[in-house]
């Protein structure tokens, strides 16, 4: 036999043997006796690797029976299912099994439904907002991590985000009430090792027109009070204002008092803080998730011009109890967590503040004077929290939301000099209720509903007493008395059709009923009484429309009615995002607002601010406007941000209040104006290893026209300030962790007659340390944080006072202040 003949046998012989393994590897033997379907998936998957996807109460009911040989996995599957009313689909190797859809006439069209809730993985909380993105388009989920949609795939690859969570890849199969769990970045309770999803970043920007999602979870490590985290965080983000350390209300781009909805669980809080301006209004054990519009926000959200800073709050954890007690230098807080009947919780939080520990505070003369006064102020603070959740796991999710704080604030200050003796006393009684009840329906084919029945009312009373006696005066005195209440509540529908194709549409309809009274007399002689009840319904619809994937456009528009002046108020707005090219996305914004219930400034003969809310129904009080024009450009990619965002931003109905000079007249008037603000955002973000740095900046001026005040159009407003730059970093050695931000502000236009040289500029440099233990009992974190560490001289925003005899002083920033805290958990 020649050589090139038994290589040709050889060569056939290999061959032959090689489509006999090839053969028999594809061949798959099963055995299976009356099992259910899911055993023998099971079975196959050890056996050959044979992957599937399946609802598991879906193919419980089927049993099967089989035996023999099949040449390939699709060949096995069909035997399976050919019983058992299910079919299936290949994606990427993948054997997808869903329901066998009923039999369509030819001409008609099939769609198939997918809806569910996204949720934390150990929590079980909801996940508001959340991102879910499929190859066709992008939609997001509601404030209930609710989300519904239809597609022409029984089966969809989807990509679902949400800030301070792993991503998550995976494919769905159409059916309702469907829960995906989302795996957190940053885990209180136990450490963890995660390696196959990528981490997303702590912010979230670019996606809308003035929208800024914050992760709450990185708050606990900034420096700062742990009695608010919110303000830690927020200060430290561009266009909010740091600089003169206000608390009791926001100012985001140069808006006014009263002008930023703050909202928490659908419930409007009317301030962000306490009376001592250290605690935040919320308990920051139990906020869950932070949004902040900074303008051009859509038609369903608020009714406010300047902006919104909405948090929601934990639903608790029906499966496991939890407690969590927070130990620190001002206030002793803690939350418990109750399961019941593993479908409902009841989470219950406080705080209680320590008598005494606020003395620091320090009043400073203008620097022309060469002596010195005392300040002494005394303070107590308390609150509550109570939740009541039920998901029900088909589709239906319901939460009762309260919440109740008291403060008091009281103070004494007095000075002496060459002339003679001034005492100034004064009391701030404030109660703030709220509450709110949520119901969310997720229909089998036809969308999800929403309704909100919500209530708030904040009352304060306040007295000031100023006592003085001159060798060239004589002796004298002036008090006031102020009450001042607002109330509102507030009826709230929506539904959101399925969203089909690219489009999706949410139409709403809302009640809300404000009430308010102030009052204020001085020495038994009523100055002035205002007590106002408006009512007003409220229709809109808005609607989100995907193009191709790159290109996002967002119309809505509102109409309201309040039923005292009988006129209609419309308000339109439009969002538009575009994608150009990988990592970069375009915004452009432009809305118009109506704001009803707004905080009005109450100026005395003296030149002193106080504020009080009312409401602006065009009768007594001008309805107050505002429109928003922005643009915007982001660039994010392998952790890296890039933000940039330009605003022009006017507002009209503005309305202050003067006392006449002589306090025995009972006089006040009225003095209306506008404003404008106009300026741009930056914000640099980056995530290096497990270390975090980002940089805002913004530039910007604030100007206002109240007529009979300067007569010469627009002019600096006093919350104006041009430059305001913000350095941050978070720096990872778990379980050691340090914080450092310092804030420069070059000064807000009311300082300038502070100092010759001009504005006074404001700077702060703050730093953390953290440690954090896990065991599997309990978790603990301890840590130091001081504020102000270079104790650089600051003033509180509207913290001047003035007094009879011309001079001024005024409340400053806080110093340095070092601080401890201890967490501890189970």
């Amino acid at each position: 036999m020649t050589s090139t003949r038994k290589q040709f046998i050889l060569y056939l012989s290999i061959l032959i043997i090689l489509l006999f393994v090839s053969s028999n590897a594809q061949q798959i033997k099963i055995q299976a006796d009356n099992l259910p379907l899911s055993e023998v998936l099971v079975e196959l998957r050890n056996s050959y690797g044979l992957q599937t996807s399946f609802d598991h109460q879906l193919i419980s009911s089927c049993i099967v029976s089989i035996s023999g040989t099949y040449p390939s996995s699709e060949a096995v599957i069909s035997e399976l299912l050919k019983n058992c009313d299910l079919t299936f689909e290949e994606i990427d190797g993948v054997f997808i099994i869903f329901e066998k859809p009923s039999q369509q006439p030819s001409y008609e069209e099939k769609y198939y439904y997918y809806s569910g809730q996204i949720v934390d993985e150990f929590s079980t909380e909801s996940l508001p907002y959340s991102s879910i993105q499929t190859p066709e388009n992008i939609f997001v989920a509601d404030a209930g991590g609710n989300f519904s949609f239809r597609t022409k795939n029984s089966a969809e690859k989807i990509s679902i985000s949400h800030i301070g969570y792993y991503l998550l890849d995976t494919v769905l199969t159409h059916g309702s009430n469907q829960n995906l769990k989302l795996l957190p970045s940053a885990i209180g309770l136990h450490e963890i090792i995660v390696s196959s999803n990528a981490q997303i970043s702590n912010a979230f920007v670019g996606t809308k027109a003035g929208l800024l999602k914050l992760n709450n979870k990185i708050a606990s490590f900034l420096p700062g009070n742990n009695n608010n985290t919110v303000l830690n965080l927020l200060r430290l983000q561009p266009g909010i204002l740091a600089a003169a350390e206000q608390y009791g209300s926001y100012i985001i781009r140069g808006s006014y008092r009263g002008e930023v909805l703050i909202e928490f669980d659908g419930i409007p809080l009317f301030s962000s803080s306490s009376l001592n301006n250290e605690i935040g209004i919320v308990n920051p054990l139990i906020i869950k998730d932070v949004e902040v519009y900074k303008g051009a926000y859509q038609a369903d959200r608020g009714d406010r011009i300047g902006g919104i800073i909405s948090m929601s709050g934990n639903n608790g954890n029906p499966r496991q109890f939890k407690t969590n007690l927070n130990l620190n230098t001002q206030t002793l807080s803690g939350v418990v967590n109750i399961p019941i009947a593993e479908k409902f919780s009841l989470l219950t939080a406080f705080r209680q503040s320590y008598t005494g520990v606020f003395n620091w505070n320090e009043v400073n003369n203008n620097p022309e004077k060469t002596t010195g006064g005392s300040y002494f102020p005394d303070y107590t603070f308390s609150d509550m929290n109570i939740k009541f959740s039920h998901q029900s796991g088909n589709g239906e999710n319901f939460f009762l939301s309260l919440l109740g704080s008291k403060d008091v604030s009281s103070y004494n200050y007095s000075e002496d000099d060459a002339r003679g003796k001034q005492e100034w006393e004064g009391n701030i009684d404030k109660i703030h209720l709220g509450g709110s009840a949520s119901y969310n329906k997720n229909w089998k084919e036809s969308g999800k509903t929403k309704v909100n029945l919500a209530y708030s009312q904040l009352e304060t009373n306040s007295y000031d007493r100023l006592d003085y006696s001159y060798s060239d005066r004589g002796t004298d005195f002036i008090s006031y008395y102020r009450d001042n209440t607002i109330e509102e509540i507030s009826v709230k529908a929506e539904h959101q059709l399925p969203t089909l194709g690219n489009n999706t549409i949410s139409i709403g309809a809302q009640f809300i009923s404000n009430r308010s009274n102030f009052a204020q007399d001085t020495v038994s002689i009523q100055y002035k009484q205002i007590s106002q009840i408006s009512n007003r319904f409220s229709g809109y619809v808005k609607d989100n429309i995907t193009f191709a994937n790159s290109i996002e456009l967002r119309p809505s528009i509102k109409i309201d009615y309040p039923t005292e002046n009988k006129d209609f108020y419309v308000q339109p707005q439009i969002d538009l995002l575009i994608k150009p090219i990988d990592y970069w996305s375009i915004n452009l914004g432009w809305s118009k607002h109506k704001q009803y219930v707004t905080e009005m400034a109450l100026i005395d003969d003296l030149g002193n601010y106080y504020y009080f809310w009312g409401i602006s129904d065009n009768t007594e009080f001008p309805v107050v406007s505002g429109m928003h024009n922005l643009i915007g450009v982001s660039y994010q990619q392998n952790g890296f941000i890039f933000n940039a965002e330009g605003f022009y931003k006017t507002s009209s109905g503005l309305s202050r209040f003067y006392m006449a000079r002589d306090f025995r007249v009972s006089s006040i008037e009225i003095n209306n104006g506008k404003s404008r603000a106009y300026g741009v955002d930056l914000l640099l973000k980056k995530e290096i290893s497990k270390h975090d740095f980002w940089v805002s900046y913004t530039l910007s001026r604030t100007e206002e026209d109240f007529i009979e005040e300067n007569g010469n159009g627009y002019v600096r407003a006093p919350q104006d300030q041009l430059h305001e730059i913000k350095l941050a970093a978070i720096f990872n050695f778990n379980p050691w962790y340090l914080s450092l931000n310092y804030v420069y502000g070059s000064g807000l236009y009311y300082s300038i007659n502070l100092e010759e040289e001009g504005l006074h500029p404001y700077q702060r440099m703050d730093i953390a340390v953290l440690y954090k233990l896990n065991t599997d009992r309990f978790y603990l974190e301890t840590g130091l944080s001081i504020v102000n560490l270079f104790d650089y001289q600051n003033i509180g925003h509207n913290g001047f006072s003035h007094l009879p005899g011309g001079e001024r002083v005024y409340i400053s920033g806080i110093p340095f202040t070092p601080s401890l805290f201890l967490n501890i958990g189970i």
